[in-house]
Order: structure tokens, then sequence, then C-alpha cells
């Protein structure tokens, strides 16, 4: 087939999500929330139909094709059923009512420039093939590997991560490069998945009880993360993950706040199973959301609290048995990190002067905001300033500033300056406003009052 055809049926997902967003929006009244919605059954979909294809080495263009051609099919028939008949249908005119009533050029102008940064990242996107040092030892490796073979079960290779880490990233772009024929749009899952989450954290603002203006600034606020604006147009998975934490946010948010026994508790271990099949960082970050989410239940449910948890549980554990599976035959664990792999990253000393020493360093990483302009004295001015003062609270506690036990690569530590290199890009002025509202919510006493 040639490849100017094949390319046009790359945009059966999207005409998926479109559909579906469109069938969410009428329940939901509220298109954010059908959006994230959307993904979150869209994404489920992927990983189903994904893992039941490899059962039977069916990854090819003409059973991913099909099934992708059913779901379209079938989702335009419910919407047609449902909604053309229905004179009340959610239109985008709402969504213009919605941009039409910010009241404020001021508003219009942030926004502007939040369609402008995401517009910019998409044609990056688009136009840059993948290129980061992770994308190709691993993220785009695996998924060749997977479409040579036509399964996604583990393979001889010397590249590990390739086998062991979370595959949802990459069973995505897997879809995507089997329809389209190449890696043109392998770029578009970062970068739906920064759309997602500026949309996402605009609608926690909204159930904090941010007015217009509050919603505004939180999407602000996602939009021009420095390392998010770099990695949204790479094929590595860090915004992925990071959208999916943002969707067990907000459902476990609905959830605390709502007065009915409606839960989203689909949604929930949807998110929650999504994430940690994307980035094992995923278990760490969704780690207090999920005790929130227990408290809040057993507050309502005492003992009965077992049969909520365990519908998330449930979910969460279908979507990752496979990849546990998988894992444990291989590398005997469910994570399936190889001891070597252990031994590189792990941390071998535990102390409140290393909690401290990993803190400072960490923090450092997110410091300057100059960069060179090829004057002398404009030359990062703030990094030596923030070392020499790190070095000596490191002398006034006794710890090695490249202490081996906690310094990976051994000898590497430094303050770095101004980087464009989305591996280490800082976000210090984010940094810096979540200082202050944090210290602004701890003096002011009628925020103190909200729970």
């Amino acid at each position: 087939m040639p490849i100017k055809r094949v390319n046009m049926l790359v945009f059966l997902p999207k005409i998926s999500l479109i559909l579906l967003v469109s069938i969410f929006a009428q329940e939901y009244h509220c298109w954010r929330r059908a959006i994230l919605s959307s993904a979150v059954v869209l994404s489920v979909f992927i990983i189903g139909t994904t893992e039941l294809l490899s059962l039977f080495r069916l990854l090819t263009f003409g059973s991913v094709l099909g099934v992708w051609g059913l779901l379209t099919i079938g989702l335009g028939i419910i919407y047609y059923q449902r909604f053309k008949s229905n004179k009340q249908t959610y239109r985008l005119n709402k969504i213009w009512r919605f941009f039409r009533n910010l009241n404020s050029p001021f508003l219009g102008i942030l926004l502007f420039g939040v369609v402008f940064i995401s517009v910019t990242v998409g044609l990056i996107a688009f136009v840059a093939p993948p290129n980061t040092w992770d994308s190709m030892t691993y993220h785009m490796s695996r998924v060749v590997h997977w479409m040579q073979n036509q399964s996604v079960a583990h393979y001889p290779t010397y590249n590990l991560p390739q086998l062991f880490h979370p595959p949802f990233a990459e069973f995505t772009i897997m879809h995507l490069q089997i329809l389209s024929g190449g890696d043109r749009f392998a770029n578009f899952v970062q970068w739906f998945s920064m759309i997602g989450s500026i949309i996402g954290v605009s609608l926690i603002a909204k159930e904090l009880g941010a007015n217009v203006r509050g919603q505004v600034f939180a999407a602000v606020f996602c939009a021009t993360i420095p390392m998010g604006i770099l990695q949204g147009s790479s094929t590595q998975n860090d915004y992925v993950v990071a959208f999916w934490l943002v969707c067990l946010a907000y459902y476990v948010l609905l959830t605390v706040k709502a007065t009915n026994k409606q839960y989203p508790l689909f949604f929930i271990g949807a998110s929650l199973g999504l994430a940690i099949f994307t980035k094992s960082s995923g278990y760490i970050y969704s780690f207090p959301f999920m005790v929130w989410l227990s408290w809040v239940m057993f507050q309502r449910k005492r003992w009965n609290i077992w049969k909520p948890l365990l519908l998330v549980a449930t979910i969460f554990f279908v979507l990752n048995i496979s990849h546990y599976l998988r894992n444990l035959d291989l590398f005997v664990t469910l994570l399936g990190t190889p001891k070597n792999f252990e031994g590189e990253y792990k941390i071998e000393a535990f102390s409140l002067p290393i909690l401290l020493s990993n803190t400072l360093r960490n923090l450092s990483l997110h410091s300057d905001i100059v960069r060179h302009l090829g004057v002398e004295k404009w030359v990062n001015p703030l990094t030596g300033i923030i070392a020499k003062i790190i070095s000596i609270i490191h002398v006034f506690i006794g710890v090695d500033m490249n202490d081996p036990r906690t310094t990976y690569p051994p000898g590497s530590y430094r303050v770095p300056g101004l980087s464009f290199d989305e591996n280490v890009a800082g976000n210090p002025l984010h940094l810096l406003l979540i200082f202050v509202a944090v210290c602004f919510g701890l003096l002011n006493k009628n925020i103190r009052r909200k729970k």
C-alpha cells in the first residue's frame, strides 16, 4: 500500500478520540472532563488490543487497522443513535462560549500564549524525528522489535531496559507507527499528554474552587514548564506518566467532593494502572493520592472500604498483569529490574545528612535562570554562588557532595547552568512560585481553614 494512503489511516485513533469526547461531553456537560475520560478509555483499549493481538502474533497492519476500524465504526454508531435525534447535544459552540466568557483581554492573551506554545511544540513534534538518547536506545528500539516479532513478548537483547520498563507509551507509538508506516507521529504521544495535562490541571484548579482566572493561571503554569516544553516533542514517557497522574489526582478529588455514591472508581483504577504501566515512578507519585482516597473511603464506608478499593486494585492489576508476568518469567521479579541496574541507581546510605544532601542537590538543578550571553559578567552568575553555598553546607553536615553511595555516575554532581536539554532542564521560576504558594498557604488564616 502506498505510504500516502497508509498515513491517512493514522487518523483513525484521532477520529475515535473525537467521537468518544463527543459522547462523554453529552454525559458530563464538560468538554474538559470528557477529554480526560476519553483518553483513559482509549488507552485501556490500546492495552487490551495490544496484549490480545500479541498472544496470537497478530500485531500486523491488517489486524491493527481492523481493531481501530471496528472501534471507530462502533463509536460512530453509538454517537449517531444517542445524539443525532437529541437536540441538546453538547456542541463545540459551548467550548467557544467558555473562551468568549473570559471577560478579560489579559486572560485571552494568556490563553493565546498557551495555544501558541502548544502549537509550536506540536509542529516540532511533527517535523523533528525522535533523537534523544533514551528514544534511540530503548523507546523506539523496542517498538521496532515488537513490530518485527508481531508480539510484545520479551526478546533477546543486550539492552535490558527495552524489556523490563513499563511499555504503555511505546504501545501507543507502535499503533501509530503501524498505521502510518513510519515514525512521523511517534512524538505526538508526549505532545497529546502535554495538552491533556494542561486541560487536567485547569480542571483540578476548578474543583479546588478556582474561578476562571485561577483556572487559566493553572493552565499557564503547566504549559510553561521548561522541561515539559522540551519533552512535549520527544518520545520519552515522562509527560505521559504525568498526564495519568493528573487524571488520577482529578478523579480522586471528584471522589473526595462527591456527595452521592457515584464515585469514578473505574477511572481511578484505570488512571493508576496506566501511570504505572507507563513508568515505574508512578508507584511513588500515585501513593499519596491512594492514601488520600483510602482515608476518605474509610470515613464514609468504614469496614466496607474493601469493596471500592478492590475494584480499583482489580482494574490496576488487570492492566499490568501481562507485563508483570513477562518480567516474572524472565527476571523473576514483577518489576524486572536486574541486579546490575539496582546497584547503579540504588542509594547505599540512609541518614538525615544524606537526605539533606540529596534534597539540596536536587533543588540546585532548578537554580539558574540566566543564560550565557557572551559577556563574562553575564555568565551564569547564580551558579558559582549556589555551588559555594551547597559546598559549605556539605562541609557543615559532614557529607561529600559527590559521595559515590548517593551519586550516579560517581563524581558527576555539579550545579548546572541554564540547559535546553530535555533530560536536565531546570524549572526555576515554577519552583519559586511553588515555594511562594506554600508559604502563602501556611501564613494565610483563611486558606488554612479550608481543608
